[in-house]
């Protein structure tokens, strides 16, 4: 078969190695980037909002606890934060019986955060905010709560966290210059 032509030149040495030119793998390249560059600010704005939500999900545990301790125990608790000095870096807190009576604060004492959100101050009524020493909000045995808004801090942003006398709820606002 002298005078046959090939139909197919696979295995024919001369023929060009299969695979991508290097404007395909360009392009493939830029679709990628793109894509990635449009996705990575949400996945990172994202991450960064996990402290905050992360402490507002403790301090919603640890308010409704205290609420619903008092009610279990059919007698008034008190939430007692006590902000850190100087040498010291987390806010602490206890619960203990209302009267004083019962759990003391180094025997009952836990961080109140984790992570970079932290606890600015603590205000109380018509009293002004307090960010040192100890600061005590009571639950009522009829589930009422003192109320109360804590100023939190986290991811160098600040929220005015809100406590309501009748709702187990937080309610959550940016905290603004001008209240």
């Amino acid at each position: 078969m002298k005078g046959t032509t090939r139909i197919s030149r696979a295995g024919s040495s001369n023929s060009a190695s299969p695979g991508f030119t290097l404007i395909e793998l360009a392009v493939v390249v830029l679709i990628l980037s793109i894509g990635l560059g449009l996705t990575l600010p949400m996945v990172k704005a994202g991450l960064m909002g996990n402290d905050f939500k992360a402490a507002l999900r403790r301090l919603q545990g640890i308010v409704s606890e205290a609420r619903y301790q008092a009610v279990m125990q059919r007698k008034p608790l008190t939430l007692t934060v006590s902000f850190p000095g100087r040498a010291e870096g987390r806010a602490t807190y206890h619960v203990k019986p209302a009267g004083g009576e019962g759990e003391t604060k180094s025997a009952g004492s836990r961080p109140l955060f984790r992570g970079n959100a932290r606890l600015a101050a603590l205000e109380k009524g018509n009293d002004p905010p307090r960010s040192s020493g100890e600061a005590g909000l009571r639950y009522l045995a009829q589930g009422l709560a003192e109320p109360a808004i804590f100023h939190l801090v986290a991811d160098d942003k600040k929220y005015l966290v809100k406590q309501q006398a009748f709702s187990p709820r937080l309610l959550v606002q940016p905290e603004n210059r001008d209240r």
